[in-house]
């Protein structure tokens, strides 16, 4: 079956299968200006709140009934997303997620349309942002009315020298088509239809155009909204001199007679180079310069290719262009059901579910979860997320990792720490009357002839010839070119160089992360240039050559760990680590209790847990017997008290009062009672003659005998 019948199948049906899905960059490809069905299957949907992104924008939602935004004719019973009349902003990556009447999320997909102009081969490619002709020749074209439409809409329409749609600097002189500044929507098939005066058409045309971003080496990077000045040396650069600088092969500046249309003075330097502010990706492209002398002949011409960067943070992964690339994701106990999804700058390229991946782009998935990438170009640069979720939805696990792809450049013939000092060497026994041209990258830094050294100066140069070049920095890289010429201006010798420049690696240092099964070591360094990691333990190598060592063995804790980064000017080492816990444990103790070991605390805390406890138990004892006491010694003082009492004293009359009875015998008992001998009673206390008062009777003793019957 062909591709054509292939993208009707998948059109009719809507839908296109995982399996073919996993092999391209897009689930489906659908022709401009068709219509497609965004597939979201769900039974139970009447109920359910469903939300459907593009690229990450809420495009439709539902809630209660209510659409907002979109309508209720933008998706199907099964909550498929219906789209119509498709563009090529219609392209780019669906989400769609669907949660039950407890607002919990019970279905999610994602799905990433492409949309294409034609599946018929292209008649031109042209590069992005540069200017296109479509061909079209007509010799008496000026009354011949001109229709130009591209994927069957008029884009330009002249009828009697009026112009409508389109512009008069729209067209050429033959009735071709101009085209500026392309853009990928700019593809797509044009025609032209010729009409004589009489209405009749006599001419017609097609032409079927590609755009295609450039895959040209890049002569200068420079990042996002940074200056920049594409260079031009001249070495007689003068106020009258012409200087027609292009971008993609459109005039930007133009400096004539002084004159400076388009562009503004403030835009070239003294020596002629085009000064770039704030630069953005528009920006990118080829850049070319042309100088004219007083008579208009050109004498000097130069072009640069500028690649604009996105991020200057630091980069946890460096990889070749072209070269694979694993993005890692270490997860302990990874199992078939969990959810892995990885990001790339926020867009889902890849999700495993329910052990199904679905990539959207040339990615595969290992088995402890990383990311695996082939053939790196430089849109794969950025930050990869990756989020693990367990069966009931609970996110467990996350990391990001920011990647970032370099050109396979040639190799460095010397690699020199920045700031340093350094003699590009060339090597001529009979230099002093020769000619020498040096060259950095093309342009020229150094020119000697006749004793005159412009540009550059004699102290540049050595007497071998050699380039000295002092406190290097990043500019100074890249490719040195030297020519001599004897008198009679023949070359004589010409060399090339490659310098690179580095900084000098930081010192690293070593974290360690414990979890329940591992150890996680991380050398940490803030130098972006390291080429290598070295792991040592106990002084001696290990296997691991990457930024994170993960240990599954049983570690002793006077084991020691270091790192060891290099560069190709320098190395450091860290300084050693021991490990304070222990990869594999099956104990669900910790090691360590407030600092100390943990059995020790155990110890220590049980012994003094104990004593206090003794202590108490004594404290408990003391007080108890000390109650007893107390009441014991109570007790017999009332006894006492009781055996103590005696009969009142005598009244004036001489008569004694007969002692009222302080108890009596207990009831039943019969016979004499001994009676106990009576104690010495002080004598008595004098008695007052005003007042008469009686003394306390003093306590006498129990009589023992027969209370008497009272008649």
């Amino acid at each position: 079956m062909s591709r054509t019948l292939q993208l009707v199948v998948l059109v009719l049906h809507g839908f296109i299968s995982l399996s073919a899905a996993s092999q391209d960059s897009c689930n489906t490809y659908v022709p401009l200006g068709s219509s497609f069905n965004v597939p979201l299957s769900n039974n139970n949907i009447e109920d359910n709140e469903i939300t459907w992104k593009h690229n990450g924008m809420i495009v439709l939602k539902r809630k209660n009934g209510i659409y907002k935004p979109g309508k209720k004719e933008d998706i199907s019973a099964t909550g498929s997303l219906l789209l119509k009349d498709l563009k090529f902003e219609n392209e780019g990556l669906y989400e769609a997620e669907v949660f039950n009447k407890e607002g919990i999320r019970i279905e999610t997909t994602s799905y990433r349309l492409c949309v294409q102009a034609s599946q018929e081969p292209c008649d031109k490619y042209v590069p992005l942002g540069s200017s296109f002709s479509v061909p079209l020749s007509n010799n008496n074209i000026e009354d011949n009315e001109i229709t130009w439409k591209h994927n069957g809409i008029i884009v330009l329409k002249r009828k009697n020298g009026i112009y409508k749609p389109g512009k008069k600097e729209d067209i050429s002189a033959t009735g071709s088509l101009q085209l500026k500044d392309l853009k990928f929507e700019n593809e797509g098939l044009y025609e032209a239809e010729v009409f004589n005066k009489e209405g009749i058409s006599f001419q017609t045309a097609s032409y079927r155009l590609c755009v295609q971003a450039s895959q040209e080496p890049c002569d200068l990077y420079s990042l996002l909204g940074s200056p920049v000045n594409v260079p031009l040396t001249i070495d007689n650069l003068e106020e009258d001199n012409e200087i027609t600088w292009k971008h993609n092969g459109i005039i930007v500046l133009k400096r004539k007679n002084g004159i400076y249309k388009p562009g503004k003075k403030e835009d070239i330097s003294a020596t002629g180079s085009l000064q770039l502010k704030d630069l953005k990706f528009e920006n990118e492209g080829l850049y070319e310069a042309e100088v004219f002398n007083k008579e208009g002949i050109s004498f000097q011409t130069a072009s640069y290719r500028l690649c604009v960067q996105a991020s200057q943070e630091p980069c946890d992964l460096y990889s070749l262009l072209g070269s694979p690339v694993n993005v890692p994701l270490t997860i302990d106990n990874l199992e078939e059901d969990n959810e892995i999804t990885w990001k790339h700058n926020g867009i889902i390229v890849l999700k495993k579910k329910n052990g199904i991946s679905k990539p959207v782009k040339e990615v595969t998935i290992s088995a402890t979860g990383s990311l695996l990438l082939k053939d790196l170009k430089f849109e794969n640069e950025g930050l990869y997320e990756a989020e693990v979720f367990n069966k009931e939805g609970i996110r467990i696990e996350t990391t990001s990792y920011r990647l970032c792809v370099q050109a396979s450049q040639e190799p460095c013939d010397k690699y020199v720490p920045l700031g340093s000092s350094f003699s590009v060497p060339l090597s001529d026994n009979n230099i002093e009357d020769s000619e020498i041209t040096w060259k950095h990258n093309g342009v020229i830094v150094l020119k000697r002839k006749n004793g005159m050294y412009k540009p550059g100066k004699k102290e540049d140069i050595s007497a071998t010839g050699s380039l000295l070049l002092k406190d290097l920095k990043f500019e100074n890289e890249g490719l040195y070119e030297a020519e001599a010429f004897n008198k009679d201006g023949q070359i004589i010798q010409t060399t090339s160089y490659r310098l690179c420049v580095q900084e000098k690696v930081s010192k690293p240092t070593v974290t360690i992360d414990c979890s329940a099964k591992k150890v996680r070591l991380t050398c940490n360094i803030t130098d972006t240039n390291v080429k290598t990691f070295k792991w040592f333990k106990n002084k001696t190598p290990e296997k691991s050559t990457d930024k994170i060592y993960v240990i599954n063995e049983k570690l002793k804790e006077s084991d020691i760990f270091t790192c060891n980064v290099e560069n190709h000017v320098s190395n450091e080492m860290s300084d050693g680590k021991s490990i304070t816990c222990k990869a594999e444990s099956n104990s669900t103790f910790p090691s360590k209790l407030f600092g100390f070991d943990f059995w020790t605390m155990v110890g220590i805390l049980a012994g003094g847990g104990g004593l206090v406890l003794l202590l108490i138990i004594i404290t408990l004892v003391c007080c108890c017997r000390r109650q007893r006491q107390r009441r014991f010694e109570e007790e017999r003082e009332m006894r006492l008290d009781l055996l103590t009492q005696t009969q009142p004293p005598c009244h004036p009359d001489g008569q004694k009062q007969r002692p009222r009875p302080t108890g009596g015998a207990p009831p039943g008992s019969t016979g004499p009672r001994r009676t106990p001998r009576a104690r010495e009673r002080p004598p008595p206390t004098p008695k007052d003659d005003d007042h008469e008062e009686q003394a306390p009777p003093l306590p006498q003793p129990r009589k023992k005998g027969p209370r008497p019957i009272k008649q």
